[in-house]
């Protein structure tokens, strides 16, 4: 069984009756479960907090009153327990504030003390239940007592584990809401450095994603530029090619003599066929150059160029066809009219180019 018993009293004629008292005590009760101020407070110690201490630490303090307990005065004829430094008084009113269990104990024939008896904080003791121990029945009385004081301390034990089961389970109450809250955080935090890193590395990608797409667009703007001056290239490329062919042509119609009609077609079929075959080659040699072999730009202007020689094989048909057709023939006449030719026979491939740029700039959009 725990629990402490505090035992109050005032030294002197009552002495007796308190060292039998404590003897009962201590026989019942562990020696640490029972204070007395005689033997418990060591050499030199305050004893006015030390009393104070030790009644906090009881749970039923034992107030002995004896005959004369509250008219007691010290040697200068001031009552004791009017002195505010009086240990009496100390332990009661310490007790009765921090409302432990104070049972008054009157000895003999003593009484009650009167309230207008008592200072102001000593007031409450004229109201508690007393017990009262005498020389006739001390056995009897100092047995009664001490089964009321074992169970009063089993009901200050009992009601002190289930102050400390209620004590422990609202601890755990609160650190398992703690262990809740703290796994939350945990939680949170958790999340937001995952939000952070995901972030960070939508980021990092973004980043890195965007130079890959500006690289690429810059390749696409350079390709389609490479194109258009590739484009560029090959035309007056081709021009200059039928322009030097058609000069060959008239340097060779120059030097010739006049011809009859059946030698006029002659020549203008072979220069025909001659300018033909030099377009054709210069084209084809501009456009291998252009784009390596097997590559899809390569076929592309394969068939741009077999398209576009094909047009000005049907302007140099249609211009040779209309010569043909001409009536007048002769030296100065024939160098009339073959100027014309030159300049008709431009004419017809320019107009072939420009109708074939436009195609040819919307598939190179595509390459």
């Amino acid at each position: 069984m725990s629990g402490k018993i505090f035992i109050n009293y005032r030294r002197g004629e009552d002495s007796g009756f308190v060292h039998a008292l404590l003897g009962r005590l201590e026989s019942a009760f562990a020696t640490d479960q029972v204070f007395i101020d005689v033997d418990s407070i060591e050499p030199g110690l305050d004893f006015v907090p030390v009393l104070k201490e030790q009644v906090a630490q009881c749970d039923i303090l034992l107030a002995v009153i004896g005959k004369g307990w509250s008219d007691a005065r010290d040697e200068t004829g001031i009552r004791r327990l009017d002195k505010s430094e009086d240990w009496v008084r100390i332990e009661i009113a310490s007790a009765l504030e921090q409302e432990k269990r104070v049972i008054p104990v009157l000895l003999g024939d003593a009484r009650m003390p009167r309230t207008d008896e008592l200072p102001n904080e000593l007031k409450p003791l004229a109201t508690r239940n007393a017990v009262r121990l005498t020389h006739e029945r001390f056995k009897a009385d100092a047995a009664s007592l001490v089964s009321v004081l074992q169970k009063m301390l089993a009901r200050v034990q009992s009601d002190r584990e289930k102050r400390e089961a209620e004590d422990r389970k609202n601890r755990e109450a609160d650190e398992l809401k703690k262990r809740e809250v703290d796994e939350r955080k945990k939680r949170r935090a958790g999340e937001r450095k995952k939000r952070g890193a995901e972030e960070k590395e939508s980021n990092r990608s973004r980043a890195q994603k965007l130079p890959d797409e500006n690289q690429q667009a810059a390749m696409a703007d350079r390709e389609k530029s490479e194109a258009a001056s590739r484009l560029g290239s090959h035309q007056d490329k081709l021009l200059d090619a039928v322009h030097q062919a058609i000069m060959a042509v008239h340097e060779e119609d120059k030097a010739a003599a006049p011809l009859d009609w059946l030698i006029e077609q002659q020549k203008h079929r072979s220069s025909a066929a001659k300018l033909l075959d030099e377009i054709q080659q210069a084209v084809m040699a501009d456009r291998e150059a252009a784009a390596p072999m097997g590559s899809p730009q390569e076929e592309k202007d394969r068939i741009w160029s077999n398209e576009l020689l094909d047009a000005v094989h049907q302007a140099i048909m249609t211009v040779r066809e209309e010569r043909e057709a001409a009536a007048p023939q002769g030296g100065q006449i024939e160098q009339e009219r073959n100027r014309p030719f030159e300049q008709d026979l431009l004419d017809a491939v320019q107009q072939a180019l420009e109708a074939e740029e436009e195609p040819q700039g919307s598939r190179d959009d595509h390459h």
